[in-house]
């Protein structure tokens, strides 16, 4: 990714499926975007079509990746878990999205 197309992105939000959790595809785009020096957030959809077990499993994997490539813990929204269908963590969604846009 060139430099001054970096300077473009705010934030990259990288959609994964609950249904499916973290693939390796996922780890290799993840490991892209860090070695790039482009923010992201991780964004687990359609949370409302999994068990609540495998959504902790899905958000606890996702710590995991998010460590092993980051070398430190997640923030409070760096991982955020959404369901358009029942309107679960929208409202989370959007204040991490006005942060993202309105931070210098």
């Amino acid at each position: 990714m060139e430099t001054r197309d970096k300077r473009l992105l705010r934030m990259v939000y990288v959609l994964l499926d609950s249904r499916r959790g973290i693939m390796e595809i996922d780890t290799q785009w993840l490991s892209m975007l860090h070695n790039s020096r482009v923010p992201y957030k991780l964004l687990f959809t359609k949370t409302d079509r999994v068990s609540a077990t495998a959504a902790a499993s899905n958000l606890e994997v996702g710590k995991q990746q998010w460590e092993l490539i980051k070398g430190r813990s997640p923030g409070q929204d760096d991982i955020l878990c959404v369901s358009s269908t029942k309107r679960i963590g929208l409202a989370d969604l959007k204040d991490s999205i006005l942060r993202d846009v309105s931070a210098s």
